[in-house]
């Protein structure tokens, strides 16, 4: 695929991942994470480099916890002291990439205190993508003995 092609008169995509508690959301994150190089290869990043700010194993969640208003108990003392550096050491990967689609994932993106105002300075920090929200939900019944 032409990737100047792809991006011509269209914003790049990204991909917003809400990972909610027990919906494969680890499952899903750990296979981008590991297959991000194949990924790479078909204009997707997944960014993986677990030294960057943005990155805690293989999700998201210092992004989900750099969101003003939103801490997270779970995030690394690493790095929680480089959460004013994942917005802008993001934007840095972002703007040095030829991807077309960009997927980010974090459980952190579906805490309760995230909310509708958050989530959409969240969207807005990434204006130049169009930006799609995916949500996973699932039903379980609950059966008696």
């Amino acid at each position: 695929m032409d990737l100047n092609k792809a991006r011509e008169g269209n914003l790049r995509q990204l991909f917003l991942h809400i990972g909610f508690n027990k919906t494969g959301s680890t499952s899903l994150q750990k296979a981008l994470f590991v297959n991000a190089s194949t990924l790479g290869h078909r204009g997707i990043l997944y960014p993986n480099d677990v030294d960057a700010p943005y990155v805690q194993r293989w999700q998201h969640v210092p992004l989900a916890a750099a969101v003003p208003g939103c801490r997270l108990e779970w995030v690394t003392p690493k790095k929680m002291a480089t959460l004013n550096d994942a917005y802008n050491n993001l934007h840095i990967k972002l703007r040095s990439s030829d991807h077309h689609t960009v997927i980010l994932s974090s459980e952190g993106f579906g805490e309760t205190g995230m909310g509708a105002g958050k989530l959409k300075w969240l969207k807005n920090q990434f204006s130049e993508f169009s930006v799609k929200i995916v949500a996973l939900f699932v039903w379980r019944s609950c059966r008696n003995g």
